[in-house]
């Protein structure tokens, strides 16, 4: 098991690696973290993720390369266009999304990659699905839906 200066030593200059659990699949984007870095607590992200809040990084597909086989999964989202839901085949944890809604554009679970790599979130959605006791974290505006 590789530690987190380990991890960062591994990684090319200027990028961020990251993995699945199963390390099947393999993510890459480049640093700094581009695009935006969000809390989705609407219910379709609560069971893809299996928490209460997805922590999403918001970019264009360019910035995100990945490497090994994945699944996808669709339904209408809200805006009533389909949403891809994208994993790992074989340990099924959640890689990224993509909505007709957004083209050119990807959602990244950023559980893939090491900790202390990620930035603060700055923008919480769907709210009024977050729990009651749960708080805003500091710097964040929230809105009730997208």
């Amino acid at each position: 098991m590789s530690t987190p200066a380990a991890a960062a030593a591994e990684e090319p200059s200027g990028y961020i690696q990251g993995a699945c659990l199963c390390g099947r699949v393999k993510a890459t984007l480049r640093r700094p973290v581009p695009g935006e870095m969000k809390l989705c607590h609407c219910t379709d992200c609560r069971k893809f993720t299996g928490a209460i809040a997805a922590y999403i990084l918001t970019m264009p597909e360019g910035d995100l390369t990945l490497e090994g086989e994945f699944k996808s999964f669709f339904s209408g989202g809200d805006s009533g266009q389909s949403v891809g839901r994208h994993f790992c085949g074989n340990c099924g944890s959640s890689l990224y999304d993509t909505g007709d809604d957004s083209p050119g554009w990807v959602f990244v679970h950023s559980g893939l990659f090491p900790p202390k790599s990620i930035p603060p979130p700055n923008l919480e959605i769907y709210w009024c699905n977050a729990e009651s006791w749960e708080v805003v974290h500091p710097g964040c505006k929230t809105v009730d839906r997208q």
